[in-house]
């Protein structure tokens, strides 16, 4: 007899809004806080530590821009130099895309920060090779104020933004490479609070990096702690990476919250890699269920409001099995003799 194993099974309510395109990496810091153990430790190894000394830490709440996604779980703080973090995505070489990556950024005291900077933040091929780097230094030696630029690799020539920015305010920032055909000619860009919240096409108004050497693939997201005369204390939070802006710069839609669960789902089948069942549907209509699979009794992260997701999509530990509309369904990709939580979320599109 072909056994799949045992499936426990939980139901739940769920919102969610509309997907762009093609969202690679959204971080929203949902660890703990509090922990001296940094990046790395509370994300179960998600972020990967380069370098040596103090680490990114988690800290409680959140950064909000206008207009943008409400944030979900924490933050994160680091400032001077220290333990620098990587974190991977699928990797992206497709000639005339333009990979985006965005996050809100405050910073709440520039310290010793000099009027040369260095850069907190790049979109990278390996973790010695960086694109689409983020820098920042002080707007002259006696001004309160910063600026951010951008280069094309971290060692090619930086275009600074001429925006002076102030402590203590949150700015949505975005940087931008664009592969193109060619040699060293790849772009990198940089805008800061730009608007077309949800637009299929970048706004045309940003800062342009000199091309440089090309990089290609792009596959991971770098936050970089320099030096105390480079890197002042920022907070920075929800960082999307994406090959649409409307990825990285989704706009707030209110999603109405599923009003009832529903209340069983029933085993019909079972095969050796699969299971299939009949789901009793919400007392009220919802848009589709999203079914997670996991190997624990408790989900480490719950689905998040304003994403969408996809089958094969992980959600921390657990994975998405399917997102239907339907009641009927089939569940695969599972392994022989195994035990499987099953989570069961209704959700809305709007």
């Amino acid at each position: 007899m072909k056994r799949t194993g045992i499936i426990f099974i939980w139901l739940f309510l769920f919102s969610v809004g509309f997907v762009h395109g093609q969202l690679l990496l959204k971080e929203s810091f949902n660890y703990t806080s509090g922990t001296a153990s940094g990046l790395n430790a509370v994300s179960n190894s998600l972020w990967s530590n380069l370098n040596s000394g103090d680490s990114i830490l988690i800290a409680n709440g959140n950064l909000n821009f206008p207009g943008f996604v409400p944030a979900e779980g924490n933050k994160i703080q680091f400032d001077a130099d220290g333990i620098d973090a990587i974190r991977y995505f699928s990797p992206q070489s497709t000639i005339g895309s333009t990979v985006y990556g965005s996050f809100l950024l405050r910073i709440t005291q520039i310290g010793s920060l000099n009027t040369t900077g260095g850069y907190f933040f790049s979109l990278t091929s390996t973790n010695t090779i960086y694109a689409a780097c983020v820098h920042v230094k002080r707007t002259t030696t006696t001004s309160t104020t910063f600026q951010l630029g951008i280069s094309s690799r971290s060692t090619s020539s930086i275009t600074w933004n001429t925006q002076q920015l102030n402590p203590d305010s949150t700015y949505l920032i975005v940087a931008g490479h664009q592969i193109i055909s060619g040699s060293n000619n790849d772009v990198s860009k940089l805008w800061i609070n730009p608007g077309s919240f949800g637009s299929t096409s970048e706004p045309t108004s940003f800062t342009q990096a000199s091309p440089s050497t090309d990089v290609s693939p792009i596959s991971a997201v770098l936050i970089r702690q320099s030096s105390a005369l480079a890197t002042p204390f920022i907070e920075m939070d929800e960082i999307r990476v994406g090959t649409g802006w409307a990825d990285v710069v989704p706009q707030s839609i209110p999603c109405n919250t599923p009003l009832n669960q529903p209340q069983q789902f029933q085993i019909t089948d079972t095969g050796s890699t699969s299971i299939t069942g009949v789901l009793n549907e919400s007392a009220q209509p919802v848009d589709g269920y999203l079914y997670v699979i996991s190997a624990t009794p408790t989900l480490n992260q719950l689905p998040l409001d304003g994403q969408s997701y996809a089958a094969g999509d992980d959600i921390n530990d657990a994975f998405v099995a399917a997102v239907s509309d339907s009641t009927n369904i089939s569940l695969n990709g599972l392994n022989p003799n195994s035990n499987y939580h099953l989570f069961i979320f209704a959700f809305n599109t709007n």
